[in-house]
């Protein structure tokens, strides 16, 4: 991990970059809550520890937390034990589609997310 001006930056392998990942969590209607941002070489279950963490000292009413796929595994077990919360993972749906013939489709909870992203 390097640093630089704008804080730690790492190499993600999977997608070959380099640069920081942001870790967001909002309410259901999109606002920003609380954000963690780490360099890319932390993988995304050991990035949210650190926002599931700090979010139950500031937003202790929170029950249940979506997530996408990569947050996925040990982190569900670990979300429940350390932080009493509820991690649900959002499952992309399986769409037969002719071959070639691909289009964007939002996943129910994740539009939150992406939405706060885009404003």
């Amino acid at each position: 991990m390097q640093r630089s001006r704008g804080g730690a930056r790492g190499y993600d392998a999977g997608k070959k970059i380099v640069g920081r990942k942001r870790h967001s969590l909002t309410d259901t209607d999109g606002r920003l809550l609380a954000v963690q941002v780490h360099g890319c070489d932390v993988q995304d279950r050991d990035g949210a520890k650190p926002l599931l963490r700090a979010s139950r000292r500031l937003w202790a009413f929170v029950e249940t937390v979506f997530a996408d796929g990569g947050y996925a595994g040990k982190l569900i077990a670990w979300a429940t034990e350390k932080t009493h919360l509820t991690l649900s993972i959002v499952k992309r749906p399986i769409v037969k589609r002719p071959r070639g013939l691909s289009r964007f489709e939002p996943l129910p909870r994740r539009r939150v997310i992406e939405r706060t992203s885009a404003g």
